[in-house]
């Protein structure tokens, strides 16, 4: 089936219509045409497309990263073991789409609250980084002197607010089986410390490229 980007985005508003708001994962999947992951194979992100389309999250921008992370708290008190996304989208007064792109994922959303990550998939394309993921963040985190590598914001100026981004994403790392090949994903050269501003700003660009030339083509192009 032939699938044409003003075809995606058009549908993208109707389902902004019926549900009265920025469309979620879970409005797609009740009430779209298309599937949220069917986005990607024509868009950068999910944001790219609400944008494009004219329903993007322009309320969820205004949000601090506090208020966002309270709210995850608090939904931690509600139920039991971590909040996994379809929790939030049951329990929260935000959809969950919105922590995954102010923090780049749904475990880097739980990691700033100070929450156990979650341990498998809770759906929507979040992956588990495996057991070995806080000790290849951190080496990340101190080969680029914990520092955006792109604005060189630091960690002590924003509140160790710092992510550390998959170039090349996990999803691009899927078998067959449905498992994903993390050691090749965990590559420190797939792998590159950013703050979340440049996080959501550079999300699937460059992912041919490792850190440091992924780093050398931002600063080039001079967008940042």
């Amino acid at each position: 089936m032939s699938i044409q980007r003003e075809e995606l985005l058009d549908e993208l508003r109707r389902v902004s219509k019926i549900a009265g708001r920025s469309p979620t994962e879970q409005d797609m999947l009740t009430h779209g045409k298309f599937a949220y992951s069917t986005y990607f194979r024509y868009f950068d992100s999910w944001s790219q497309a609400k944008s494009i389309a004219g329903v993007g999250d322009t309320g969820d921008k205004k949000m601090s990263d506090g208020k966002l992370l309270r709210e995850l708290k608090r939904i931690d008190i509600l139920v039991d073991g971590s909040p996994t996304r379809r929790e939030v989208d049951r329990l929260g007064e935000y959809p969950s789409s919105t922590y995954k792109y102010r923090f780049g994922s749904w475990n880097e959303a739980l990691r700033e609250a100070g929450l156990p990550l979650n341990q498998h998939s809770s759906g929507g394309g979040q992956y588990e980084y495996g057991p070995e993921w806080d000790n290849r963040r951190q080496r990340v985190l101190e080969r680029d002197g914990h520092q955006c590598r792109v604005c060189e914001r630091t960690s002590a100026v924003l509140d160790n607010s710092l992510h550390v981004h998959h170039i090349r994403p996990l999803k691009e790392f899927e078998q067959d089986d449905g498992t994903t090949e993390l050691k090749s994903a965990n590559r420190m050269e797939n792998l590159v410390t950013l703050c979340p501003s440049c996080h959501r700003t550079y999300e699937g660009k460059h992912r041919e490229y490792r850190a440091d030339e992924f780093v050398r083509l931002i600063r080039e192009s001079g967008s940042y």
